[in-house]
């Protein structure tokens, strides 16, 4: 039975239903044996693609969202030439990727409080990509005149990263014209901060 579970399995299938479980369920309440079910495994199946077992997966499934947030940021804020739409647009790109994977996993907002409050507790390789990103932007925005130098430049990008962070939980999670509100004074806060006068 395990060398046929095995057989039916990767671990992007596994990957998938995992993600969705975390999604709706938080991690808490998420356990390998309701994984395996949908799989439609036997829980012991799992640890031959994840021998860490719970937290290997939701590292690894976390890992990938923030994979597919940096792709979606970076992409953003390379189509655009003015440094300041640049940088709206990769907040905005996070900020709508997230609420993307809370509608399609139905998430509910104690799910994704508790999902954030773990990330955010431990270092992770996408918050010195993005804080990076930001860093990049804002030196572009020094080049060309319009943000102000500042200095030291990585902890301005911090600065911005803690901001943006702290609003994403009511932008992805309230009203949509509540949401656009809020986006709209972050950045205005923001540029009045980062412009050359």
């Amino acid at each position: 039975m395990v060398k046929q579970s095995k057989q039916k399995l990767s671990r992007e299938r596994i990957l998938l239903v995992a993600r969705r479980h975390f999604g709706r369920y938080g991690y808490r309440r998420t356990s390998l044996t309701g994984i395996a079910r949908d799989l439609g495994v036997v829980k012991g199946a799992l640890y031959y693609y994840v021998p860490g077992g719970k937290e290997e997966l939701f590292d690894a499934v976390v890992t990938a969202e923030e994979q597919r947030l940096l792709e979606a940021m970076t992409r953003a804020a390379e189509a655009e030439t003015d440094p300041r739409i640049a940088l709206r647009r990769a907040v905005e790109a996070k900020l709508e990727a997230l609420g993307e994977v809370r509608r399609t996993l139905a998430m509910p907002r104690e799910v994704g409080e508790e999902i954030a409050a773990l990330v955010q507790s431990s270092q992770r390789a996408f918050d010195r990509a993005e804080r990076q990103l930001f860093e990049t932007l804002l030196r572009r925005g020094e080049q060309t005149g319009v943000f102000r130098s500042l200095r030291p430049r990585c902890k301005a990008a911090e600065a911005l990263q803690a901001m943006a962070r702290a609003l994403e939980l009511p932008l992805v999670f309230d009203a949509e014209d509540a949401s656009a509100s809020a986006m709209n004074l972050l950045f205005e806060i923001i540029f009045r901060g980062l412009e050359e006068r």
